[in-house]
């Protein structure tokens, strides 16, 4: 089940959902733990645009910071990457894990050797995109977590929030309640 949205930034209007855009922005609120799982405090863009000959309408570069009371998220979005990457880094205070594509794990705890770990396969209808749509339309699962419309309610916000620093050059404050 893919959880990433893709977005370009336009130029003009400094952000315009594409659906066949290049660009990821991954939901940060999916891989933090859970005491970050919530609205962040502050959220700051930058874009530009560096292939004019292929992108000329959009930029194609964005980097967003997301600010959180114990907790930062750098998302980095590009369509100038030469393969497909989704990958996610989180680091702790003793320690990290790194996503090795969609099937493993690089971890590091303390001041143990960092290992290689098998991620566990998603169990049906979740393993499959349009299966799990399927099965909340349905009724079958429940909408919860990272496909939830509170999560994307969430991305959307922040989403708005970057593209309204992009345009501005300032960090935009999301206020306490929605």
């Amino acid at each position: 089940m893919s959880l990433a949205r893709y977005y370009r930034f336009n130029r003009a209007t400094r952000a315009r959902a594409c659906e066949s855009g290049r660009q990821v922005i991954v939901p940060t609120r999916y891989v933090l733990p859970s005491r970050f799982r919530s609205r962040p405090d502050t959220v700051t863009a930058i874009t530009q645009q560096l292939k004019p000959d292929v992108y000329p309408r959009v930029d194609d570069e964005a980097t967003i910071v997301l600010t959180y009371p114990k907790a930062q998220a750098i998302i980095q979005a590009s369509g100038n990457w030469a393969f497909d990457r989704k990958d996610i880094e989180v680091y702790g205070q003793t320690g990290y894990a790194i996503t090795v594509r969609s099937n493993d794990l690089r971890v590091r705890r303390g001041t143990s050797q960092e290992e290689q770990i098998a991620a566990k396969p998603l169990p049906a209808p979740y393993d499959d995109s349009l299966s799990y749509l399927q099965a909340v339309l349905s009724g079958q699962v429940p909408s919860a977590g990272p496909s939830s419309l509170e999560t994307n309610l969430v991305v959307t916000e922040i989403l708005d929030a970057a593209r309204r620093s992009a345009a501005s050059g300032k960090t935009v404050r999301l206020s306490a309640t929605r």
